[in-house]
């Protein structure tokens, strides 16, 4: 129907908009640092895999609550608008299928802060860069490949696609060792403020 092919599009949209709180919440142990705050935590007993840890904890589950309340929220919407709305669950599915690519987005942030911490605001251009290639990008006429730059462009647009369940977990994978890279740049550098 016309609405099962209008929601991949708006969960696209909301999805991108639901990486922005995670993407805040890491990018505080940037702030944090360039606050000089964070050497008087380093000075103790906190070692920088568990303060990094600390701040990846919070953005992985801002991220999960994010698209869950973005799942929320639609479906609500939606059920309160049509008469026949869709099920909750495949609205959650299909929602939480762009959780992997919110972690990409994720350790995208940790690797910038543990490898180039001067150059982190280049994940919101590259987040930007995201939502304008995959929400314009049928209207601009951009390649396929172009979209496939983004992590967003990975994901099955379910319920009119079927779900790809190995190309969420290589995403997941792809994240969890970006994030392993990350934190070995961090444990390594020099700690600015």
């Amino acid at each position: 129907s016309l609405t099962e092919q209008f929601i991949p599009i708006l969960l696209m949209v909301m999805a991108i908009l639901a990486t922005i709180p995670p993407v805040m919440a890491m990018n505080k142990l940037k702030g944090e640092e360039n606050k000089d705050r964070v050497t008087h935590l380093l000075g103790r007993a906190v070692s920088r895999t568990r303060l990094m840890g600390g701040y990846l904890m919070i953005a992985i589950v801002n991220g999960f609550v994010m698209i869950s309340l973005t799942a929320i929220g639609l479906w609500a919407a939606g059920t309160a608008v049509m008469v026949d709305g869709i099920e909750f669950g495949t609205i959650y599915g299909a929602a939480l299928s762009y959780y992997p690519a919110i972690l990409i987005i994720i350790s995208i942030t940790v690797f910038f802060i543990g490898f180039l911490p001067k150059l982190t605001s280049i994940v919101w251009l590259y987040l930007f860069y995201s939502f304008v290639v995959l929400y314009l990008g049928s209207l601009m006429q951009f390649p396929d490949w172009v979209g496939k730059l983004s992590p967003f462009g990975y994901i099955p647009q379910v319920p009119i696609e079927d779900a790809a369940p190995m190309t969420l977990i290589i995403l997941s994978v792809i994240a969890a060792g970006i994030i392993v890279f990350g934190f070995i740049g961090y444990n390594k550098r020099d700690i600015q403020g």
